[in-house]
């Protein structure tokens, strides 16, 4: 079963209101924020996949494009690097 297409343009993020009555670090050392970070990190990665799935086409012409545009910067910065820009 496929999830179904989120429009992320009109996406808003869940973000819980800062509650002062919280902990934000356990009794073992780890942090609110750490594992929030594991565990929000992998959405990025996870709605690209699905724009790919459900864009194949559109994902296909901008990957092309900024690997083109990538390339090309690259190809200047390592002229310039041959020319002694070594910053």
């Amino acid at each position: 079963m496929r999830d179904e297409a989120v429009d992320l343009d009109t996406l808003t993020a869940v973000v819980p209101p800062a509650d002062a009555g919280r902990a934000d670090t356990c009794s073992c050392g780890t942090r609110r924020t750490l594992l929030r970070h594991y565990l929000v990190t992998p959405c990025a990665g996870r709605a690209l996949a699905k724009l790919k799935a459900a864009h194949p086409d559109e994902y296909d012409r901008y990957l092309t494009e900024l690997r083109a545009e990538a390339i090309t910067a690259a190809e200047a910065a390592w002229t310039r690097h041959c020319a002694g820009d070594h910053s």
